[in-house]
């Protein structure tokens, strides 16, 4: 009786070359480069050397110790910069944010708020030349919710729009000197109060 030979096995995942290459220290941007491409990394390894192993198809990313910190698909073409925004660190996570926010998103945010800065919001894009310039300041309406309460921003909103004075800065003024729950004066002839304006600085209202 012949004997019997264990059937060949393959490997599930058969081997690739690549080409290594020592990275000396991770610039402050969090990227890599191979061939005209940059390839991110968790910003916290910045200073730190890295090895780059890349593929016919795909870039892999290790510490000197071996431990791999990121992996990419290959870029040949588009853009140089691949990033992962997990990679960035807080501040510049904001900023992609903050760019990919529109009109739709700033008013329906506001709204949630209340329906006076769900106008005031919905003005301030509205009065703008081109509604990209009133992101900014739409962007200072939400952040007052998170610091004064949106009962006091609705509030606020509503004063700025009875002064019709719809601005980032009326409102900045209303919040600070905690003018959102007091009465809006009456113009008379003998006594015309200066209403609340962008350019007037707190201490000039007379």
């Amino acid at each position: 009786m012949g004997q019997v030979t264990a059937p060949f096995s393959i490997p599930k995942d058969p081997f690739e070359s690549y080409i290594t290459k020592p990275v000396k220290s991770i610039t402050n941007n969090y990227h890599v480069e191979y061939d005209g491409f940059y390839y991110s990394v968790p910003y916290q390894y910045y200073k730190k050397p890295a090895v780059m192993h890349v593929f016919a198809k795909k870039v892999e990313i290790f510490t000197k110790e071996g431990d791999r910190i990121a992996i990419h698909q290959r870029r040949f073409t588009g853009k140089r910069y691949v990033t992962i925004n997990d990679h960035m660190p807080p501040n510049h996570q904001a900023v992609v944010a903050f760019r990919s926010y529109d009109g739709t998103y700033y008013r329906s945010r506001a709204y949630a708020i209340g329906p006076a800065t769900g106008t005031f919001v919905k003005t301030l894009l509205e009065k703008a030349d081109v509604e990209e310039q009133a992101y900014k300041s739409c962007m200072g309406v939400l952040n007052f919710a998170k610091t004064y309460g949106n009962a006091r921003v609705e509030r606020a909103c509503e004063k700025a729009a009875s002064l019709h004075s719809v601005t980032y800065t009326t409102l900045k003024n209303i919040l600070k000197n905690d003018q959102e729950s007091q009465p809006a004066a009456v113009n008379t002839d003998a006594d015309t109060p200066t209403p609340y304006h962008e350019n007037l600085r707190v201490g000039e209202w007379k």
